[in-house]
């Protein structure tokens, strides 16, 4: 491949002229296997030149151009020469030879040193700046015909040849896998080749550029080094297509993965979209239901306020009538401070913004207190109070809180009790819970209105027709499970209505406390002062 041999039939020292003279018989069956042969190679190469020009880019294909262009040079060059011996010069048909052959060894060496030790490509590229100035001084042999300078071309030639030797013998040692052996040992055979040159040149004293060779070591020589290039293009093409594969492989999982990213992005975007559109439809029901409380439970307790109050002005009333307008507009300012009251803790909850501050609390005296509020309600409508709460039963809760919970219960128990009904408060201790129960006689309710009782329902009217926000029995399980309790309803329809609410009993967290404090005075030190 690599030497410039291809003169065996026409090349020798300067007064060689005739092939034939020198004892190599070439025959017509040679001349037209070697013709043959030579086009075809040539044909070939420029074929890979087209392709890598148009279709490839990368620094591969680069150092490929080198070697495919010296190579279609070189057996061009010698194609010229079987055909029209008399076409170009002896000598400067020698040194166009050196320097396809050269050019040729340099692009080999660059196409292996890519593929298998990229780090010494500026070595490739100082050989190819020592390839061009013994390119020069070969044509200036030629020029001046003076033997120093053929010598100085010569071990050029030389020093190429020799570095590409160890190049190859270098990256061979530096692989691992068996392709880059077998890389090398190519390298090393067309090295080898273009050396039995060197030393042939060495051997002819007068000045000349090369030496002839047999026909069978040119053409090994040529066709070992196409195979070569051959055998590179096709390692590089299977490595670039597999690493082409498993990049695509790793595209379509990481297309998966975003895929798989984005489905659960967008159904996390679905809850909470779903999530806030709850929010909003909650937040719109409490809207219209404080509207509705506004416009309608609130606004008519005080229109009949506005109508009493007009005919206790405009109308002389008797003592006894004025008693009982009075009596009326009591229990309305009540019932209406008791919706207001409601409304206010409702609307704090809505906000989260209601803090329960619990402390010990007697149920007794808030039971009391309770009941002297709601006591001109009840008497209206003849409802008794029976109270069976024990004076030592504490709970631990937000004493407020825990009066707007009885406060709404006992205003339940007498709104829907009958007239002459009674309404029962009792209490009792079960290990570190207290229950608090109101019962009334009144008319009870059905299974279905139990199941909606906390819902957002519209409020019921009394027996007498009393009227309210709707709000107190849903505000008193709320604030009851505020205050770490519980709330059970037990119902039937014509048999009354249960009310059961169990809050931590204080005694039992007081005793906590007191054990805990004892626990750390034993363990702390004892100091008297005297």
């Amino acid at each position: 491949m690599f030497t410039s041999s291809c003169l065996s039939d026409h090349l020798g020292p300067l007064a060689l002229t005739n092939p034939a003279e020198q004892g190599f018989p070439i025959d017509v069956l040679a001349n037209a296997a070697h013709a043959f042969s030579t086009g075809v190679a040539c044909t070939l190469f420029l074929l890979f030149l087209f392709y890598s020009f148009l279709y490839r880019h990368d620094l591969l294909y680069q150092w490929f151009n080198v070697a495919s262009t010296a190579s279609v040079g070189f057996f061009t060059l010698s194609w010229y020469q079987l055909l029209r011996p008399d076409l170009f010069d002896q000598e400067l048909y020698a040194v166009l030879l050196v320097v396809f052959e050269k050019m040729m060894i340099i692009g080999l060496a660059g196409t292996v040193y890519y593929l298998l030790n990229r780090s010494k490509i500026r070595r490739l590229k100082r050989l190819t700046a020592i390839g061009i100035v013994g390119t020069l001084v070969g044509l200036l042999a030629v020029w001046t015909k003076q033997q120093w300078l053929s010598s100085l071309c010569k071990g050029i030639s030389s020093v190429i040849l020799v570095d590409s030797f160890v190049m190859a013998f270098l990256a061979g040692r530096n692989q691992r896998d068996y392709s880059g052996y077998l890389v090398a040992l190519a390298l090393l055979g067309a090295s080898m080749g273009s050396t039995l040159v060197v030393l042939k040149l060495s051997q002819q004293p007068s000045f000349t550029i090369f030496a002839p060779l047999p026909l069978s070591l040119m053409l090994a020589n040529r066709f070992g080094g196409f195979f070569v290039l051959l055998f590179l293009l096709a390692r590089h093409n299977y490595h670039t297509g597999r690493l082409l594969h498993l990049a695509q492989g790793e595209l379509v999982t990481l297309s998966d993965e975003k895929r798989a990213i984005l489905e659960q992005q967008n159904a996390w975007l679905e809850q909470q979209v779903a999530k806030r559109t709850t929010e909003l439809n909650q937040s719109n029901q409490v809207k219209d239901r404080l509207f509705s409380i506004i416009s309608h439970e609130l606004r008519s307790p005080i229109a009949s306020l506005k109508s009493m109050l007009m005919m206790m002005q405009q109308q002389n009333l008797s003592r006894v009538q004025f008693m009982a307008l009075q009596a009326r507009l009591s229990q309305h300012v009540d019932r209406l401070y008791g919706n207001l009251d409601n409304l206010l803790y409702w609307s704090l909850g809505q906000m989260n913004e209601l803090r329960s501050r619990p402390a010990p609390h007697p149920i007794r005296e808030v039971v009391n207190e309770v009941l002297g509020l709601l006591q001109e309600m009840a008497a209206s409508k003849q409802v008794a109070f029976q109270v069976n709460v024990p004076i030592q039963n504490q709970v631990w809760a937000d004493e407020l809180q825990l009066r707007v919970i009885l406060r709404n219960l006992v205003d339940n128990a007498i709104k829907f009790s009958k007239p002459s009904g009674i309404v029962t408060l009792s209490s009792y201790r079960e290990g570190e819970r207290c229950w608090i129960c109101v019962q009334d006689t009144g008319q009870g309710m059905s299974m279905d209105q139990l199941a909606t009782m906390f819902a957002n329902a519209p409020s019921s009217t009394g027996t007498a027709g009393e009227r309210g926000t709707g709000l107190g029995l849903r505000l008193s399980k709320e604030l009851t499970e505020r205050n770490q309790g519980q709330m059970i309803v037990y119902s039937e329809p014509g048999a009354g209505t249960l009310v059961k609410i169990n809050l931590p009993a204080a005694q039992s967290l007081q005793n906590r406390t007191n054990r805990a404090g004892n626990e750390h005075t034993r363990q702390t030190p004892q100091v008297q002062v005297t």
